[in-house]
């Protein structure tokens, strides 16, 4: 400003002003170290005025709503009594009071025994239920925040200074927070079934599995399913029929008739096939029969054929004077399940008879040659009027004036021959006195017929023989 001299006097007042200072509030969460309240206007006013307090009680009703929400003070500012002559900021620092929350996962491995055959599980009641083998696992995550979010997992339960859980595992490695609980896998013996027909226990590829073994599961192996196969048993054993021919042989006539003309001769074709019984089902398959072998047994002698498949031809025996109807019984194919064959050889023999011949012995003639005295069976007994026709003819030369020299005697049984027997004769002697007359004639005659002269008769001549 420019004076004059004849400027009045001038007065001048400076005013000197001053512009409030605020006192603002920060609340940090510690949880991430984010503010969750940045500066926020609490009050405002000139240095060295008391702070109200109102402002005291909006500060401690923003703390308290920390609280409420499920977090605690870790750190308060407090507030200033007075402005200054500048801002002021209190800062609060909370974290979010976590807890535990369990989670649970259970693995399950079930055991289960199968008829390999049929691929049908075995159910015998009390032996073959399912083995249910549960794994019970739990980890303990750390919640927190008003969602409740997972922030973590912990192992030991450990505590900060706030009480509050401390994350033992992140989140991003939250599958090792696993831990057993309580059961598990432990090995299990398969069961015995062979008193139910089963082989021993099997795994899928066959090989023995008397044992499941003990599993190490974890909350994050799934389920698991065994299957135990058992192959039923099969067993095989022989089954054996035979074939029989029995040839007899028999007296067909003669003083034996029917009687045993020798001893049976038995034969035997053997056939077996194989029995193959599931023991489980009992269903049994029987094979094919197939021929092992023939057998003659003669006279208590056994003999094994080459062809096993027939009877062998069977030669009769020869028994004297007697012809069988079949001197060899031909071979015969054998078949499986057919009846017994019987075949019967018939020995026949031919009566022989027994004659007689009566000679004179004194002139060499022969009265009566090979007259039949009767006939019969070789071994048969003579019967008594046989006997008594060849006395009969003895007799009947005797009265004849004949003398028996010899007579054959007869035997007692017919002979396997014809037999003829002689009686020997001879003259029987005495003295007589005879006469006797002799004439003689003689007659003429020409050769050519006619006669010659007349005929000539002697006187009678008497004689006596000497």
């Amino acid at each position: 400003m420019q004076a004059k001299p004849d400027d009045p006097d001038i007065t001048v007042t400076v005013e000197y002003k001053t512009a409030p200072n605020a006192v603002t509030y920060t609340i940090i969460d510690d949880t991430d170290d984010k503010p969750l309240v940045d500066h926020q206007s609490l009050t405002s006013g000139f240095a060295d005025e008391s702070i109200p307090a109102s402002a005291t009680a909006t500060y401690q009703g923003a703390i308290d709503h920390y609280r409420q929400l499920g977090y605690t003070v870790v750190s308060e500012d407090k507030l200033p009594s007075k402005f200054t002559h500048i801002d002021q900021n209190v800062v609060v620092h909370i974290l979010m009071k976590n807890s535990l929350q369990v989670e649970h996962q259970t693995t399950t491995r079930t055991i289960t025994y199968y008829d390999r055959a049929t691929d049908k599980q075995i159910m015998i009641e009390g032996i073959t239920e399912p083995v249910i083998q549960q794994a019970a696992f739990a980890r303990q995550a750390i919640v927190a925040g008003p969602h409740h979010q997972i922030i973590g997992y912990t192992l030991n339960q450990q505590r900060d200074q706030n009480g509050n859980y401390l994350v033992e595992v992140p989140l991003a490695n939250a599958d090792q927070a696993w831990k057993l609980e309580r059961g598990g896998w432990p090995a299990s013996p398969n069961p015995d079934l062979q008193k139910y027909g089963y082989a021993a226990p099997e795994d899928t590829k066959g090989n023995p599995y008397p044992v499941v073994a003990d599993g190490h599961p974890t909350a994050l192996v799934p389920s698991e399913s065994v299957k135990v196969y058992y192959q039923p048993r099969m067993t095989s054993k022989e089954e054996q029929v035979q074939s029989l021919r029995t040839i007899h042989y028999v007296y067909a006539n003669g003083p034996r008739t029917g009687e045993t003309a020798a001893p049976d001769v038995q034969q035997v074709v053997t056939f077996a096939r194989l029995l193959t019984t599931n023991e489980v089902t009992k269903e049994v398959n029987r094979g094919e029969w197939q021929v092992l072998q023939s057998e003659t047994i003669k006279d208590s002698q056994s003999v094994i054929e080459s062809d096993p498949t027939s009877f062998a031809a069977v030669a009769s025996p020869s028994i004297k004077d007697y012809t069988p109807d079949q001197t060899v019984v031909a071979n015969e194919l054998a078949s499986q399940g057919e009846q017994p064959i019987e075949v019967t050889v018939n020995y026949t023999t031919e009566p022989h008879e027994i004659t007689y011949s009566v000679i004179d012995d004194a002139t060499g003639l022969t009265f009566i040659a090979h007259a039949r005295l009767g006939s019969g069976y070789a071994d048969e007994q003579l019967p008594l009027a046989m006997r008594e026709d060849y006395q009969n003819v003895r007799a009947h030369y005797e009265q004849l004036g004949y003398k028996l020299v010899s007579q054959e005697t007869l035997p007692a049984t017919f002979a396997d021959h014809d037999l003829n027997v002689i009686i020997h004769l001879t003259h029987g002697t005495e003295k007589v006195t005879e006469q006797r007359i002799i004439n003689e004639d003689i007659r003429y005659e020409f050769v050519e017929g006619g006669i010659a002269a007349p005929s000539y008769q002697a006187a009678p001549k008497l004689e006596f023989p000497t």
